[in-house]
Parts: structure tokens; C-alpha cells; sequence
């Protein structure tokens, strides 16, 4: 539910990716190719080299320092987290066989595996939901086992050349038909080429300029990519002070279907482009979009106790930032007070903070502050940014 400010953001970043990545790939040839033919290395320049090594390391000490009852900032013991089995992560890769095609992990993070490369990752719902989630997209795979491709629309995929590999549920259009469905949180264009047998996902990119055709919004939850080393860099310098705050705060896994639609619909009302320092308790009550959410997704009981609570605690100026239910916690990140950030990012971690069962450490690049670093679930990943789908480096 961002507001104006928001939507010219992201007008602004999907016109800069769309020509960076358009200028990346290669001027229009003077033969129609199916697709990207001819230069998938520029494709493969925009993947990011995810140091596996470093990144393990640095999620290792943060969850060390997470664990360390002296730097608790309060008297709480976070539990576990629990991890959904509803919306999972779908990791999409680049080929290395040429001409250019993709293939799509489930319920992976990163997917550097048989020399395919991690070229972004999205979440998705595993299971049909009536409100967030009720469109099925059934995933394929060729005969040569080298490519898939995405059936919109369609619960089974098996055919005379394609194999089924796994379905997932898109999450509504903007402007959808059933009013039941809530709107769209991201979206990614899918192309396929000429013969059928190749697709291509890649966030931004107008596949009609090199000659992809049947092109279709794929709905999902959120996006994000790996990080560049120089990316980790920064995270680390923060981590033990996100550490301090978020060792104190227990993420607590919705108890049944009305509270996950409510915790979802609590996130899409976070709207604030920086923190004070100062405690602060806003009541889901105040916000009319998040009410109206809640009677569509049959949540309205819980609205007067629906609350979004930022700056409980104080640890150098870094603060937390809470979605609260019946006052249990849902979805949390640390946040530096005072510091400029894109809602629309927070909320993306927050989504992800809900899916994982985890706070999630929230850090600004200082050079390029419509980025955030983080780390999800084990795996540090950045959300947004105008460099998002170029080389960072």
C-alpha cells in the first residue's frame, strides 16, 4: 500500500534497469534472433559473484552474536525460527548453454549449481491462498533437462515435450477481477522465444526489444538478489548492533489463516521513510487501507489488536521495528534511526521477516541509499536499488 512517493520510485528504478539492462544485452541486430541468440554473456555479466565462503562466515558470527545473552538488549530469548512451508523461494538461474535460457529452483536461496548462475530470487506461494494467492503457475521442464518454462494460469504442465516440475500461485494482479484477491506486491514480465522451448524472467527487461514474444506478468510476494562482496563489507561493519537488537526480539509464526493474512496486510500498511529514535505504537486502526484490507481478507476482528511497533529498544541508535498481532510479534527488522530508507524495501523485508520467522538486519549502502543489504534466512541478499540488475562493481 505505498503511497505517490513510492509509485515515482519505483517509476524512477524500473526505467533505469529497463535501459541499463537493454544497453548491457546488445543494439538490435539486423536478423531477428529467437530470443537472445547470440549474447547471453551479457546476461551472465549481471550475475553477481556470490562469495558462498565469506557469506557463511559473516551469517555465522551474526548468529553467534544473536545467541550472546550479554548483548541482549533486553531479557527476552528469541526462539528458533520457523520457517513457512506456505511461501517459499524460488531461485531463478541463468544456462550456461547457450542461446540464453533460465531455469527456477524451489525452495532454494541460491542456485549456483551444474554451471548455472543465481540470477535473482523471488517468493511465492506453495499453496493456492483465496486472498493473496489463487492464480496457479506450472513449472516445465524440457526433455533435454536444460531449460524450463513458465505455464501461467495452468495447475499441470505435462505434455508431449515438457515435463512437470512444480507449481506455485501468483499473487494477484492490480485491477483484478475477483475482489477477493489482494494486489500484486512484485512483479517480473516472463518471455519465452519463438520455438516455446526457452523462457526468460529477468526483472525490468522489455523482452519485445530483442524479439521474445508472449510476454505475461508473473504476480509474487518479493524479490531480491545475492550480494557483492563489497555489499557484505557493509553489512558486517553493522551486524553487531543489529545483533544487540534483534537477539531480544522472538518472532512468533501466525497460529492459523486469519493472523498470516493480517500480518501480510499489516506490512503492506508500513510506510515510513525513516525511523526517530523515539518509542512509538501505531495502531492498525489508523490506517484506513490496512482496515479495508483486513474485511476483504476475513481479518477485521483483529484489527483493534493489530499494531506496528518502532523503537522499543535503543542500541546506538539502532532500533527495531515490530509487527505486532494480539501482541505477539510476527515480523521484525533493525533498522538505524534516522536514517533515509525506501518504505517499499522495509517492507519487503518485513515480508521476508514473516517468511523466515527471523528479524531481519536492515542495512543502508551509504553511497547508494535506494538499496537495502540483508540476510535471509543464511543467504545475505540486497533489495531494490538503481543498480539492482547491473554489475555493483
Amino acid at each position: 500500500m505505498g503511497n505517490l512517493s513510492d509509485m515515482k520510485v519505483s517509476a524512477i528504478l524500473s526505467a533505469l534497469m529497463a535501459t541499463a539492462l537493454i544497453t548491457v544485452v546488445h543494439a538490435a541486430p539486423s536478423k531477428p534472433p529467437s530470443g537472445i541468440d547470440d549474447d547471453g554473456d551479457a546476461l551472465q555479466r549481471l550475475v553477481i559473484n556470490y562469495n558462498h565462503t565469506t557469506a557463511a562466515a559473516i551469517v555465522a558470527e551474526y548468529n553467534n552474536a544473536l545467541h550472546n545473552s550479554n548483548l541482549r538488549s533486553n531479557s527476552i530469548k528469541a526462539a528458533a525460527p520457523v520457517v513457512s512451508k506456505d511461501i517459499l523461494p524460488y531461485c531463478v538461474a541463468l544456462s550456461p548453454i547457450k542461446p540464453v535460457r533460465i531455469k527456477i529452483y524451489k525452495n532454494q536461496q541460491t542456485c549456483d549449481v551444474n554451471g548455472f548462475r543465481t540470477l535473482w530470487v523471488f517468493t511465492a506461494h506453495n499453496k493456492k491462498d483465496k486472498h493473496h494467492a489463487a492464480t496457479p503457475a506450472c513449472i516445465g521442464s524440457a526433455s533435454s533437462q536444460d531449460s524450463h518454462q513458465l505455464f501461467p494460469e495452468r495447475s499441470e504442465c505435462t505434455g508431449s515435450i515438457w515435463k512437470q516440475e512444480f507449481v506455485f500461485y501468483m499473487s494477484g494482479k492490480y485491477g483484478a477481477e475477483n475482489p477477493a484477491v489482494g494486489g500484486v506486491r512484485e512483479t517480473t514480465e516472463r518471455w519465452i522465444a519463438d520455438n516455446e522451448k526457452r523462457m526468460l524472467m529477468y526483472p525490468y527487461y522489455d523482452g519485445k526489444i530483442h524479439w521474445w514474444t508472449d510476454g505475461y506478468q508473473v504476480g509474487y510476494r518479493s524479490r531480491w538478489r545475492l550480494a557483492s562482496d563489497r555489499e557484505m563489507t557493509i553489512l558486517r561493519a553493522e551486524l553487531p548492533k543489529h545483533a544487540a537488537v534483534n537477539n531480544g526480539v522472538s518472532v512468533v509464526p501466525p497460529p492459523n489463516a486469519a493472523t498470516q493474512w493480517c500480518a501480510q496486510d499489516l506490512v503492506a500498511a508500513y510506510n515510513w521513510g525513516a525511523i526517530v529514535s523515539t518509542p512509538n505504537t501505531v495502531p492498525g486502526t489508523v490506517h484506513p487501507y490496512f482496515q479495508s484490507d483486513a474485511t476483504r481478507d476475513e481479518c477485521a476482528h483483529l484489527v483493534p489488536k493489530s499494531f506496528i511497533r518502532m523503537a522499543r529498544v535503543n542500541v546506538d541508535g539502532f532500533i527495531p521495528v515490530e509487527i505486532m498481532i494480539d501482541n505477539k510479534v510476527h515480523a521484525a527488522v533493525s533498522i538505524k534511526a534516522d536514517t533515509p530508507i525506501i518504505a517499499a524495501y522495509v517492507r519487503i523485508a518485513l515480508q521476508e521477516s514473516l517468511r523466515t520467522g527471523a528479524p531481519l538486519p536492515v542495512v543502508v549502502d551509504p553511497a547508494q541509499s535506494d538499496l537495502i543489504i540483508t540476510v535471509v534466512a543464511g543467504t545475505i541478499a540486497v533489495i531494490g536499488g538503481s543498480a539492482a540488475y547491473q554489475h555493483p562493481i
